[in-house]
């Protein structure tokens, strides 16, 4: 494999960037939980547009980086291995904010708390 990208200090600074967003992004997330709880609707509203935005950008990145990594270009064998491999796990770990985000902050199905519905659920088959 031609390791050439991994050893760029280009490609090295962008891995940076895409980790420093995604810091910047979950900082925003909790600040966004912050202000929510203490009732400032301003405030809130402000990171939650910084968060989509930041959200946007990684997600841009990551797509660069992925071509980048898996390009058609290139026909060897494609391992990731040293920084690369830590960084792709790092993303991974934050990115799972994003998912812990929406299952915090997401409504329930019929406005409906998870026993709650699994209590009307059980009550509709057993009517039947």
């Amino acid at each position: 494999m031609d390791k050439s990208y991994q050893n760029s200090p280009i490609f090295d600074a962008f891995l940076y960037f895409i980790l420093i967003i995604k810091i910047i992004f979950v900082y925003c997330l909790f600040m966004k939980i912050l202000e929510s709880r203490k009732g400032n609707k301003y405030e809130e509203n402000k990171y939650a547009q910084y968060e989509e935005r930041l959200h946007n950008l990684f997600t841009f990145c990551m797509g660069i980086l992925l071509i980048i990594l898996f390009s058609g270009d290139n026909n060897k064998i494609v391992c990731v291995d040293g920084h690369t491999k830590f960084f792709l796990f790092v993303f991974g770990v934050l990115s799972l904010t994003t998912i812990i985000q929406d299952f915090v902050h997401t409504p329930h199905p019929y406005g409906l708390l998870p026993a709650e519905f699994k209590k009307k659920i059980t009550n509709t088959m057993t009517k039947n």
